[in-house]
């Protein structure tokens, strides 16, 4: 949607503008939601070509995605990062 791409470079243009070189991502399962899975899959095509790099906490769920903090069923170390 052109919300959807014009919320990609709005986060774009912040983090280049920014310096940032990784962020956390914690999005869970879009169980079958097809706007998440299409978010998701932007997100992570962007941040791959500004080799910026995602990280999580905890578990990932058994679909391989990074765990959303009201999903959590488990104690995170925030000292603890895991990349993706």
């Amino acid at each position: 949607s052109e919300i959807g791409k014009k919320n990609i470079q709005e986060i774009r243009k912040y983090l280049v503008e920014n310096n940032i070189k990784e962020v956390w991502v914690a999005w869970g399962d879009d169980k079958g939601n097809e706007t998440l899975k299409n978010g998701k899959e932007e997100i992570n095509n962007m941040l791959n070509s500004e080799n910026i790099k995602e990280y999580y906490y905890g578990t990932l769920t058994k679909s391989e995605n990074p765990r959303h903090p009201l999903q959590r069923n488990e104690k995170w170390d925030f000292t603890k990062k895991n990349y993706l």
